[in-house]
């Protein structure tokens, strides 16, 4: 009988361990596929000066606050080679504030993994 369950014990046991073990793989692997298929942004964003600035980033930026005035930008490149750009902007209305823009001038969210 004690035989019996220490063999009962231990096969639970190293059922336990064997689960535990799979599910770190699976999430493991799921989290590298992720990675792979979200463009990752490399890098912190550096700063340019406003000539560097693409027009459409310009023109987007300032159509969300006709009163600001643009403060500085900077730019980071995902790792897809696409380009982000932040604004600083500044308003009597807002303040200083910060927008996100694609190098086309479309509004950028950070994608969720």
């Amino acid at each position: 009988m004690k035989n019996n369950m220490k063999k009962f014990i231990m096969a639970l046991a190293l059922t336990g361990f064997i689960v535990t073990g799979i599910t770190q793989v699976a999430d493991a692997q799921t989290q590298q596929e992720q990675s792979q298929t979200l463009p990752q942004e490399k890098s912190d964003f550096k700063s340019i000066e406003l000539t560097d600035l693409p027009e459409d980033v310009r023109t987007a930026a300032v159509r969300n606050d006709a009163a600001a005035t643009i403060q500085s930008a900077e730019v980071k490149q995902l790792t897809t080679g696409d380009k982000i750009y932040r604004v600083t902007l500044k308003s009597a209305a807002r303040g200083e504030y910060a927008l996100k823009f694609h190098a086309d001038g479309s509004a950028y969210e950070k994608k969720k993994m």
